[in-house]
């Protein structure tokens, strides 16, 4: 790959006949090497796109190559952009990648009641209501008791209510 990006003078976002170009090829494929050397030495576009608007970073995502959906962000790619409306982390989740689904998440700032409102899963959007229900009852009722003790300890808890 670095032969034919330098000597050679091979274009890196030049696309084959179904517009796939090397670095969704290599993103593909989990090539984590070959995606840091066409997103560093080589200046390959992160966000280029198939001719069915399929972007590097959601090819990696559906392949569950976190490493590589992690070197695409650190490069620019948008895991907030949507195809066919839907993101990056709905498609890891979806499929079982758990671990990169999270990952998204933590790059995203979305709640996982954001995402569950997003794809109208409402069974799964009441659950996490009923959850961060019941937590806000609990430390209300701990702070309670905290005062007609006169205590001075402070759960360190920091909840907001999103209902």
């Amino acid at each position: 790959v670095q032969h034919l990006c330098g000597e050679a003078g091979a274009s890196v976002d030049q696309a084959e006949n179904k517009r796939r170009t090397p670095l969704f090829a290599a993103s593909y494929q989990g090539h984590l090497e070959v995606v840091r050397h066409l997103l560093g030495e080589a200046g390959a576009s992160v966000d280029l796109a198939k001719e069915d608007g399929t972007k590097p970073l959601y090819i990696a995502t559906s392949r569950s190559h976190l490493e590589v959906a992690q070197l695409l962000v650190r490069h620019g790619a948008d895991p907030t952009r949507t195809f066919e409306g839907h993101r990056p982390r709905a498609i890891a989740q979806h499929q079982g990648h758990a671990d990169l689904a999270a990952w998204l998440d933590s790059t995203t700032g979305f709640s996982p009641l954001h995402f569950a409102c997003d794809a109208r899963d409402r069974p799964a959007a009441l659950r996490l209501l009923a959850a961060d229900r019941a937590t806000l009852r609990a430390r209300n009722k701990l702070l309670t008791k905290q005062k007609a003790s006169n205590t001075l300890v402070r759960p360190n808890l920091r909840l907001r209510s999103r209902i």
